[in-house]
């Protein structure tokens, strides 16, 4: 299924060609432009084959960002991802990374076996050679209890104010200390939250050409997340990623009205507690932290401008400069063996101005974000929501390895 916005919206600008951060390290990507709106000219080559280089699209969103005419180029490219999907050369490898909730549940059940294999050297070593992924990927560290399991044990307020929570299987696997966060955020405002089921949000799925696959996840999203809506419920979104495919991908790959109420619901976790940032500001102490916030591209897509960056700005005494540009891990793209090199030429030039800001710690609302800037610049790296619970608690000003990649 085409975009509403496709090929004839495109004015032939390469507005989005100059803003694509693979187009700019890597000289042999054709760009936004011929892969999508010029997709009809440049789909076939002689041999007949689908053009490769499609698989170099990252997913990062920026064309569209960029288009003053409001081109759906990313779609227009997945589109072209899935015709190209038979000749994926790993197309298992994509297949089971684009799986990261089923991952996630085997990787917590399993915690200590799979953190040895993500961490140690043998197991890195064989990790790396059985999926093809750089030797030096930087993979997350598996929780011993996912969020979901541990939100199950606790107590819920009386209070009639209530959220629906999408955890993101980053959080809930991987990282359960942001949900954590966020629910005590969300409880000093005497708002409730609520966790219904969910799967992965389907964008892995999604970037990596497997659309059917994706359709079916967030179809049962929908269907699980629904009648909150119908209930009046908003929903919040601590992964980037996540609140970007829930606000925009679901309404326009399903194309229901169900998928579009949803989508109408969904906050970012930073957008919908900068509603609540004076009451918010009156809990939070005083830290000394001098940080660098970066701004995920699929945050910049949802275009709700900074709110994490002025929720940093509210706590006391902290020092909160900006930096803006693409890291280049895009999930799991910077990982994979053939694509290595090009995320680390994306990233270099944001890992330059970030150390050039000299700061204590890098804050980023995305999870696989935070895995690209701590391996390239040695900070570490944590969620604005873990910042902001630690300083509404009083905590000290000790910036810990939470963020830090399992090897």
């Amino acid at each position: 299924m085409l975009p509403v916005n496709g090929i004839e919206h495109c004015l032939k600008c390469s507005i989005c060609h100059a803003a694509c951060p693979v187009a700019r390290a890597n000289p042999n990507y054709p760009g936004p432009k011929i892969l999508g709106p010029d997709r009809g000219r440049f789909m076939m080559n002689k041999s007949g084959k689908t053009v490769p280089e499609v698989e170099w699209c990252t997913n990062c969103q920026r064309c569209e960002v960029a288009c003053p005419h409001g081109v759906e180029t990313a779609s227009l490219i997945r589109a072209l991802k899935q015709e190209a999907l038979h000749e994926k050369k790993h197309y298992w490898r994509d297949l089971l990374m684009g799986y990261p909730h089923i991952l996630g549940q085997l990787g917590t059940a399993f915690s200590p076996i799979a953190n040895f294999m993500l961490g140690s050297p043998i197991g890195r070593s064989m990790t790396a050679q059985m999926m093809a992924l750089a030797p030096d990927s930087s993979l997350p560290a598996y929780a011993g209890r996912s969020f979901q399991s541990w939100h199950r044990g606790q107590g819920h307020t009386a209070s009639s104010n209530k959220v629906v929570y999408f955890v993101g299987c980053f959080a809930n696997y991987n990282r359960p200390e942001i949900g954590q966060a966020l629910v005590a955020l969300l409880k000093l405002l005497d708002i409730d939250v609520i966790v219904p089921k969910q799967v992965c949000c389907g964008v892995p799925l999604l970037s990596n050409g497997f659309r059917d696959r994706a359709l079916k996840l967030m179809s049962y999203n929908v269907q699980n997340l629904l009648p909150y809506v119908k209930q009046g419920y908003s929903i919040i979104c601590s992964c980037p990623s996540c609140g970007l495919a829930l606000k925009k991908e679901y309404g326009r790959e399903l194309g229901t009205s169900e998928a579009a109420r949803v989508g109408a619901a969904v906050y970012d976790s930073s957008e919908y507690l900068d509603i609540y940032g004076q009451a918010l500001e009156e809990h939070l102490s005083a830290q000394s932290w001098r940080l660098t916030y970066h701004q995920p591209c699929h945050s910049l897509a949802q275009g709700i401008g900074t709110p994490s960056l002025s929720l940093l700005r509210k706590i006391p005494g902290v020092q909160v400069s900006f930096v803006d540009g693409c890291c280049g891990q895009s999930g799991t793209y910077g990982l994979k063996e053939e694509k290595s090199g090009v995320s680390r030429q994306i990233g270099r030039q944001l890992i330059e101005a970030i150390t050039d800001q000299k700061p204590d710690l890098v804050a980023t609302d995305c999870g696989t974000c935070s895995l690209q800037l701590s391996r390239l610049s040695d900070l570490p790296v944590e969620h604005p929501l873990v910042l902001l619970e630690k300083a509404a608690r009083g905590a000290a000003a000790g910036l810990g390895d939470r963020y830090r990649p399992a090897v």
